[in-house]
Parts: C-alpha cells; structure tokens; sequence
C-alpha cells in the first residue's frame, strides 16, 4: 500500500477528503492526520509516507516551509497543496519548490483523484527496476541528515511575537477588490519575512498574522515603518491602509493562538485609525494616552445616533476620539 498523510488545521476538512475519495480503491493508506504544520511535518519524518496531503496554511509551520525543509532533507514525499486562496503567487511557490498539484477548495473530487493517479505513476517511475511501487520506500539520507532533523524537531529557545495585521479599506473599496488587495498583501509580506528570516506569516479566519522570532521592541517598530513603506511603495493600494495590533511575545509556537486572540480582542480600537498617520497597537498597553471621560463618551454616541439618523457620512469622517490626547503607537 501506499502510504499517506492529510494535514489541516480544520478538522472538516479532514473528514471530507477522506469522504471524497476511496482512498483504499487507490491503493492508498492514510497513516497519519494532522492539525498543524509542526505535527505534519514530524509525521512525515516519522512515517516516511508516499503523498502528504497538506493545507498550505497551517499553525506552526505553512505547508511552503514544510515544503522546503523536506527538499533541504532530501526526502521525496510527493506533497499536494490544498488551499482557499485563489492566488497566483502561491500556486506558483508551490510549484517551484516541487508540490505535485495546487488544489483550491472546495475540492473538486475527479482533480483530486487526478493528482492522486499522477502521484502514483510518479512513485512507480522512481520505484527500483522491479517496476512497482515499494511498500515503504527508502529515501536517501546523506551523512548529518539525522543531526538537522533532531535540530527542525527539537528548536533552539526562541521567542515569538504575534501581530494581528488589518487591512483598512474605504468605504468604496468592493468586496472583490478586497479580496484581491488581501491576496497581495499576503504575497508581499511573506515574501518580506522570508527574505530577511524574520518569521512567518498566516491567515486565520479571514485575519492576516504575523509571527515574528526572537523580536526586539526596537526592532519591531522599525520592521512595521519599513512594511508600511515597502507596501506603499510596491502594492500601490488605493484607498487602504494597513493596521497592526502587536501582541504580547510568547515562548512556544503553543502559546501563540492565545497572544492571538488578544490580539483580535483589540480590532475595535481601529475604527479610529484614520486619526493616527501610523496604527499600532499594543496589547496590554493603553490605546489612548488620556482616558476619556463619561460626558465625552456620550457626547460621541449623540454625534454617532445623530449621524445615522440622518444618514451624514461626513458626520462620520468627522468624528473624533473622545479624548483630547493622541493614540499610543
């Protein structure tokens, strides 16, 4: 049999591919199930399995980085792509670094079993001069191989930061003009991160994150105002602006979902981001340097009750925060 792994950090998704295929017709056995990047690719070290079948976007690890950290290795897993993003650039970084296929959800039965047939006839052609396909094939392992997994399983002490990354459209930005703005900024910053090995970066429930190692504070001011120009200067997006909310460093990619979700807890405070020339929050930290007090807070929900009701969108590009201070950045 074939061996194979499915890897999605929703485990829907899981239960459905295993209900579009007859996987055992094939010749195929799933020997593995995974919800993140970092357990996909220890079970793809650990089971040597034929196919990974992997979201591109996972926690813990993309499926580009396992990707790569697979060919660096020297292992030959045929690995199929599964992904929501309708984006040029990926399928193309998927390709380049040896991925099989790029399917897109919902999965489409009939491509998935296409790709599964050209996984098998790719597998019998690097089969030994038998002609068939190898229970459980060797991979080569040159000399330290073993020594630079110990190192990808057993990570140096490192620290890691989460920053919550928003787009900030205008009000005349169209929902298919978002999605494709959302898509270049995903291209751009994962390009950025890479190209300096500062982290990664992810979507999460329709939320662009960053993960940034062993940050300095400093340091990570200085990489927000370099993002922010570079964006301006190569994505050319009209109408939009780009927010961040940094979150708290944390010690373990395990305790990165929790710095998230305070993260996301602060997304509120960004309606009055057109009032900053740079929006950065940070957790923990006050938003505004002076408190407002309970007469201004009315008096901006009178203005706000009194604009709806009259339907004044400029009533609403005038309001201001209900304090006297400026943002904390």
């Amino acid at each position: 049999m074939i061996k194979m792994i499915l890897a999605d950090d929703e485990p829907v998704i899981i239960r459905g591919l295993q209900k579009l295929v007859d996987f055992n017709r094939l010749g195929i056995e799933i020997v593995g199930e995974y919800e993140d990047g970092k357990a996909a690719f220890d079970g793809i070290l650990t089971e040597k399995p034929d196919i990974a079948l992997l979201d591109i976007y996972m926690p813990k690890k993309t499926g580009i980085e396992i990707l790569k950290e697979l060919k660096a290795l020297g292992i030959e897993t045929k690995v199929i792509f599964v992904s929501g993003f309708q984006d040029f650039q990926y399928a193309k970084d998927a390709l380049t670094y040896g991925a099989v296929n790029y399917l897109l959800k919902p999965v489409i039965r009939e491509e998935l079993v296409e790709t599964l047939e050209k996984c098998i006839t790719m597998l019998k052609n690097d089969a030994d001069g038998e002609g068939g396909v190898t229970e459980h094939p060797d991979y080569p392992e040159e000399e330290g191989t073993a020594a630079a997994y110990d190192k990808l399983v057993e990570m140096e002490e490192c620290r890691y930061l989460p920053i919550l990354t928003e787009i900030l459209y205008s009000r005349q930005t169209g929902k298919q003009e978002r999605r494709l703005v959302q898509f270049s900024v995903l291209s751009f910053l994962e390009q950025y991160l890479e190209k300096r090995h500062l982290g990664i970066v992810f979507l999460k429930n329709g939320h662009i994150v960053m993960v940034l190692k062993n940050p300095e504070k400093e340091e990570t001011g200085r990489t927000l105002g370099s993002i922010l120009e570079e964006a301006e200067v190569q994505l050319h997006i009209p109408r939009c602006r780009l927010g961040f909310i940094v979150g708290n460093p944390v010690d373990s990619m395990g305790e990165i979902p929790k710095a998230y979700e305070a993260c996301l807890s602060m997304t509120g405070y960004l309606y009055f981001s057109s009032q900053i020339k740079i929006p950065v929050l940070h957790v923990g930290e006050p938003v505004f340097k002076k408190p407002a007090t309970l007469e201004e807070i009315r008096e901006v929900r009178n203005q706000l009750i009194e604009g709806m009701v009259a339907q004044d969108e400029k009533a609403f590009t005038r309001m201001r925060p209900p304090v006297s201070g400026v943002w904390c950045a």
